[in-house]
């Protein structure tokens, strides 16, 4: 097998959803947002590129670690890819056994499987699994708008794509503009999933919030939401758990968590009925297989989050092919970050993915990208809002 010669980082920068959008107008207001990659080149010339979530909040804290653990990586054989991972960990556990760092392995973890994938000459969901991959669907993930009307694009986008599902966000104190939503959405014979987005909330609602929430949509006359995703933060993660007692509607939650063994002992413990991991925060590729079978043999459903950019997307949904998958986060916000680096285009059928056929996870990492979409320093997420 190559050796491993160079691990750079690679952070870019392109425009992001709509104007309109909540997302953009509290978190994002220059209307760019940030991807945070790494490319692997190896011996023989051949390139693994994988992505870390991290770089949308603190793009020059990404760079930091992937320099910093970049003498573990070089001079490596990358037949000895398991390895790699042990030690780049060893590396940083002390001081991030959860966080950053996590981000850094899981865009090193996917690069190394890019890279054996593309020599094998395999989609990379083949080298994952010896079952045939088959079609599964996908919600739409968009819903962050200030007015009932601005939404209509984004449920027109899923009608043209057979796809019978949106996730909306909203808050507790927002049930009434959640249920204006629902009502479009369901004119248009399409479900409504519920991002509570406590993942950015400290201190997050209770309980007690979220069934009144739950309640409000009731009293209004909608349907219960399709599930109800993050409606709790990390100071209250009994609250999942206690959730689930106390209502019928589905609970997901786990996009913010960063180790496999901690979604093992929230699934233990009952939190979830769906959980959503994604490989540019769990620790890569490994971790989100392990985590999806767990949950399988304790009967919760895997739907992977998929938010960032094009190896963000693909390494999920070879994912999601690996474990056969009925579900998986499809984001709707234009973003040329995705679609752009992408070596065949999604193929959508029915609400249905298709499996790609490039070799690799299928994505393209160009010098005509990296000029195309420079980097900028203005485009960071902001985790708190600033009025």
């Amino acid at each position: 097998m190559p050796r491993i010669e160079r691990l750079r980082p690679v952070l870019l920068s392109a425009p992001y959803g709509h104007p309109w959008s909540t997302e953009i107008t509290s978190r994002l207001p220059t209307g760019f947002r940030n991807c945070s990659m790494v490319e692997l080149t190896l011996s023989g010339g051949a390139t693994g590129v994988g992505e870390g979530y991290l770089g949308v909040f603190a793009p020059k804290v990404f760079t930091a670690i992937v320099e910093l653990v970049s003498d573990v990586v070089v001079g490596r054989d990358l037949s000895d890819a398991d390895a790699i991972i042990r030690d780049v960990t060893l590396a940083t556990s002390y001081w991030s056994a959860q966080g950053a760092a996590r981000h850094v392995i899981s865009a090193i973890e996917i690069a190394l499987w890019d890279a054996r994938a593309k020599l094998a000459g395999k989609p990379l969901y083949q080298l994952l699994s010896q079952h045939p991959a088959k079609p599964f669907a996908l919600y739409g993930s968009g819903g962050s708008v200030r007015r009932p009307e601005d939404i209509a694009g984004e449920l027109d986008q899923l009608a043209d794509l057979g796809i019978g599902t949106i996730k909306i966000r909203s808050r507790a104190h927002q049930a009434r503009h959640a249920g204006e939503i629902m009502a479009l959405a369901r004119a248009r014979s399409i479900d409504v999933a519920i991002d509570m987005t406590q993942n950015l909330a400290l201190p997050s609602q209770t309980v007690d919030e979220a069934l009144g929430f739950l309640d409000a949509l009731s009293d209004d006359g909608h349907r219960h939401p399709a599930f109800l995703e993050e409606p709790f933060g990390p100071d209250r993660l009994e609250g999942f758990h206690q959730l689930r007692q106390r209502t019928d509607v589905p609970v997901a939650g786990g996009e913010i968590v960063t180790t496999p063994e901690e979604m093992r002992q929230l699934i233990d413990m009952g939190s979830y009925d769906i959980c959503q991991p994604d490989a540019t925060v769990l620790g890569g590729i490994g971790a989100v297989l392990a985590s999806g079978r767990h949950a399988e043999r304790k009967g919760v459903q895997t739907v992977v989050h998929a938010w960032g950019g094009a190896a963000c997307l693909m390494s999920n949904y070879h994912c999601a092919f690996a474990l056969g998958a009925s579900l998986a986060e499809y984001p709707i916000p234009p973003f040329p970050l995705r679609h752009h680096l992408l070596a065949e285009p999604l193929r959508i059928a029915d609400g249905l993915l298709r499996p790609p056929s490039t070799p690799g996870l299928g994505v393209n990492l160009t010098a005509e990208i990296e000029r195309e979409f420079t980097f900028r320093e203005n485009a960071t997420y902001r985790g708190l809002q600033l009025t």
